[in-house]
């Protein structure tokens, strides 16, 4: 009778645990959550291509513009850019879920694609193409941020 009730114990003990792995610990947050829930330090960058000269040139660019950047997402659809070297301010909307449009319809408009995000890192790729010294040039350039 013992060896059963211990058996009886056992089993639901096994039961209760199983079913509480089952559970989803963390609970799904959307891109959009996750962008305006933090205020985003720029970290660093990859570029796609690093044998292209222009691409490289263009995104060391970037780096100094961005450098000890603070990107912060407003629920109003409203972003600020604060850096060394700028001071932006504009209107952003989620387009898909993946994909970041900076002031749209405007000549500032410009595209940056979630590559990764959660609630310590964000990454965006943007698409640059152009011409620097009469070469052109054409690639990718990914932005880490960390949370702040």
């Amino acid at each position: 009778m013992k060896n059963k009730f211990s058996l009886i114990i056992i089993a639901l003990f096994a039961g209760v645990l199983f079913f509480q792995s089952c559970e989803k610990d963390d609970k799904t947050v959307s891109k959009k959550d996750l962008l305006v829930s933090h205020v985003w330090g720029y970290d660093s960058l990859e570029v796609s291509d690093m044998d292209d000269e222009g691409l490289v040139f263009s995104a060391a660019l970037l780096h100094l513009v961005y450098q000890n950047g603070v990107l912060e997402f407003n629920n109003d659809g409203t972003y600020n850019l604060n850096s060394d070297l700028t001071n932006i301010d504009g209107v952003w909307e989620l387009a898909s879920n993946n994909i970041v449009i900076f002031d749209k319809a405007t000549d500032d408009e410009m595209e940056w694609t979630i590559v990764k995000i959660n609630s310590s890192e964000a990454h965006f790729k943007m698409h640059l193409e152009g011409e620097m010294f009469s070469t052109p040039y054409e690639g990718d350039v990914t932005l880490q941020f960390k949370a702040k």
